[in-house]
Order: structure tokens, then sequence, then C-alpha cells
């Protein structure tokens, strides 16, 4: 974790922006041209970072009246969102990918607005062990012990020994990952392994897988996702031709500049000056959505430097390591019924879980497999060379598919921990006050969200406080 840097010599830095105003001013008559307006003009809000948290905020203020200018590190916008449209024959998702919730999701109105496509997962199938049969999403089978429930296992269970994790206290119960049931498995699919996680997060799971495997008629079966029932429509969404297509809507009509990464931030409760390399902006607030990683590297200095309370927070944040990895086949590699699946895991192989990136796109007939696994999965992914990684997310689809002689065509990976943007992909736990504003003039937006909508969110709330200061 980098140590948050600051400069601690007021007047320097004020005569250092003086200066540099006037030289940045003087290149741009000496050019011939004049300043550009965003160049000259002293704006309501400035919001830094264009992902979706600082692009709704600049919208939302925009909406009010309020002049806004957003600044952008990056050649585009949208942040941890990007579509990729070069590498493979239909578009990718480099990093969010999924509309979580479809129409119940702030963003789905984007998605009508705009009448764009979309494909929502339905067909999961998963196991513990290669060897394991199937069990289609929701099943019974996702309550029982693949190996057998250990004669000496039953209710009521014993409690945890203080401080045990999870993983510890299921061994200790005569239970190896081997044999854990797939609700078990599914506690860490998307958060720490096990052994990160207090014993306390798997009893009520285990009591219930154990109670069901005594007893299957206790099984209550789970009403598969429907698009057309508004029941059950609320899972997971792919936004056919890219996710960016929604960032459109939310940047119209914004003064955004790319390319343009922020050095210092000084504030003040008269307002803000954000210092980048090709120029000084003035306004009377700042919206800071940048990843708290970024903050964390020292990437962006603050004067006066933010104080204690704040930095203590910043650097407390933990990002969870996330591995994806995007093969692409020239045919369909894995079916289950004769039909194509949204979704797979094996939970003691490393990639964990996989799901289809391809379905919806008309006429393709490709399919694109996305390899993914968090925590501590992840960081062993993360220590291969990047050959081993995409050889490891091949054996993962070669596994399912029952096929050891699969071969991709292309291959794509990138690595939000070391993206010098972000520093992360997403956190997965939230610090209480860590988006509080800074004195009068300094709001934060979107620094602890982990999807699109709550990150869209995040800079709509953000944005009204920054309202109700100005009023």
């Amino acid at each position: 974790m980098g140590t948050m840097t600051h400069l601690n010599r007021r007047n320097f830095l004020t005569a250092s922006l003086a200066t540099g105003a006037t030289l940045w001013q003087s290149a741009a008559l000496a050019r011939g041209k004049s300043a550009r307006p965003e160049d000259r003009k002293s704006w309501d809000v400035i919001v830094v970072g264009a992902g979706v948290s600082g692009l709704s905020a600049a919208r939302e203020l925009q909406r009010a009246g309020r002049t806004v200018l957003v600044l952008e590190a990056r050649d585009r916008i949208g942040g941890r969102m990007w579509t990729d449209r070069k590498s493979m024959s239909v578009p990718i998702e480099r990093g969010c990918e999924l509309v979580h919730g479809g129409p119940s999701a702030s963003t789905w109105q984007f998605v009508q607005q705009l009448g764009l496509r979309t494909h929502m997962f339905t067909r999961y199938f998963r196991k513990v062990n290669p060897a394991d049969a199937w069990q289609a999403r929701d099943a019974i089978g996702h309550f029982f012990f693949p190996q057998g429930v250990p004669a000496r296992l039953s209710l009521p269970l014993p409690q945890p020994v203080p401080g045990q994790t999870a993983q510890d206290y299921l061994v200790s119960l005569g239970l190896p990952p081997s044999n854990w049931p797939i609700n078990v498995h599914r506690l860490a699919i998307d958060s720490e392994p096990l052994y990160n996680q207090p014993a306390a997060n798997v009893l009520a799971t285990l009591e219930k897988c154990l109670r069901i495997s005594a007893d299957p008629s206790l099984f209550e079966p789970v009403p598969l996702p429907d698009p057309d029932n508004p029941a059950t429509n609320k899972g997971d969404y792919r936004v056919i031709g890219g996710y960016d297509q929604i960032l459109a809507p939310i940047s119209a009509g914004l003064a955004i500049k790319l390319d343009t990464p922020v050095t210092t931030v000084v504030h003040s409760d008269a307002g803000v000056e954000i210092v980048t390399a090709g120029g000084i902006y003035r306004a009377r607030r700042c919206v800071m959505a940048v990843p708290v990683g970024v903050l964390q590297k020292g990437g962006i200095a603050f004067s006066p430097a933010l104080p204690e309370a704040k930095l203590s927070k910043i650097r407390s944040f933990k990002y969870l390591p996330v591995f994806k990895s995007i093969l692409e086949f020239d045919h369909q590699v894995l079916s289950f019924g004769s039909r194509p699946t949204d979704q797979c895991a094996i939970y003691t192989l490393d990639p964990k879980s996989m799901w289809n990136s391809s379905l919806g796109n008309p006429g393709y007939t490709g399919e694109i497999w996305v390899n993914w696994s968090t925590g501590d999965a992840a960081r062993r992914l993360w220590a291969l060379p990047e050959a081993q990684r995409f050889e490891a997310s091949l054996h993962q689809v070669r596994t399912a598919a029952g096929d050891q002689g699969l071969r991709h065509k292309k291959a794509v990976i990138h690595d939000w921990a070391n993206d010098p943007f972000a520093h992360g992909a997403y956190g997965y736990h939230e610090i209480e006050g860590l988006v509080e504003p800074t004195g009068a003039a300094l709001f934060w937006a979107g620094a602890q969200t982990h999807n699109v909508h709550t990150s869209f969110d995040s800079g709509v709330e953000t944005a009204r406080a920054v309202l109700a200061s100005l009023r």
C-alpha cells in the first residue's frame, strides 16, 4: 500500500499554480489559439473521474442547472466498465459485465431508453469435484455432501472456537473442501476464501445442508429465473453489443476532458483548484470519483492534506483479489441437454467459475467463456506467468466440456490491481464514513461500490449533497 503524499508548503504551491496557469495560457496564445472555454471558466463543480459514479454525479448536477466539468485520466470514459470491441469476434467486457438485478437496477432505465438487447442468465450447472455429477441451478444436490455426511457429524453443530476460520471449522468436523456441499462453496465464490472468513459465516448454511441431506422433503425449490416474470426476473443480464452503450445517455451533453490526470487538489471552504499537467481548473465544489486504490497509492496530492481520520479510512479499505480471463473458441464447446448454458462451476479447480459471454449475439457461431475466481484462488492464478494463467483457464473449460483436446483461438486478460488508474477491481466491504465530505467543498462518490448500479446511485446521492451545499 502506498503512502499518501501531500505538499507541505502552501505558499510554494500557490505560486506554482499561478506560474503554471500563466505559462499554460501563454502557450495557448503562442499557438495562435485562445484558451478553450473550459480552460478559463470557473465552474460550479468539477468531477474528478469519468467512471459511472462520476458521470452520474455530473449528470445530476447539470440537470439541476449547475455548470460541471469532468476530468478523466484515461483516454475513455467508463472507468472499470470497459467494453473491448477489438480483441475478439464480438464485444467483450474486460471489467464489469453484468446488470445485477436487471429491471430492479437503477441503470436499467438506460437499457430501456436505448432499446438495447439483453441476455438473462437462466441456466447454471455446478459441482464440487471434476468427477461429480453436475447439479442444475438451485437443485437439491446443492445441499448434498459429495462424499457423504461424515458419520460423526450431526446436529446440533458444535460451537466454533473463538477466532476459528470457517475452513478450519469445517475441517475440524471432518469436512475437507472436496466434501463441502455446493452451497458451502458458494459462500466464497465472490468473496474471500473460507479460511479468511469467520466460522460463524458457514453455520446456518451447513446446518441447512445437514437437515436437507437427512430429510430431502425439507427442500423447497427456488423458482427458476424468467425475464417475463417480475417475481423472478431480477437476475443477471448481459447487454448485447457492449455494456458501455449505457454510458451515452449518462454522459450526454457533459463537458469531459480525457487524458487529463489530476495531480493535486487544493481545497478550502471557498472552493477548489484542480491541478493537471494541462492546466488548472477552479470550481466552488469538487466531487472526487476516483477508485480508493488511486488514493492509497498517492496518485493525487491534497493541499491541505486530508484529515487523518479520512486517510485512515482510505488506508483500511481492501480490494477483493479478482481473476478474470476471457477465452474465445470457434465453435460451441459446452452444452447440457444439447443446449448451451450460461454459467458453470467446478469448485475444486482454479479458476472455479465460468460464464458464457457470447449467448445472444446474433449470427455468432463461436463461444466465449469468462473464467473467474476471487480471493486466494485469484492470488494463485495471478502468481503464475500469463501463459500458465491461460492454460489454467483452458483446463477449466476442457474439464467442464469433457474434451481435453479443446483449443481456444483468442485470449485476453486485464490486471485491474496494477492498472494505474484503478489499483483494484472492487471492494468487498464498506467503511463507515469513507465517502463523507471533507470540509465544505470536497465531496466523494463511488469509492467503495462494487457494481454499476450502486456506483450510479452513489454519484446521484453525492450530487444531491453538493446541490444542497450550493444552495
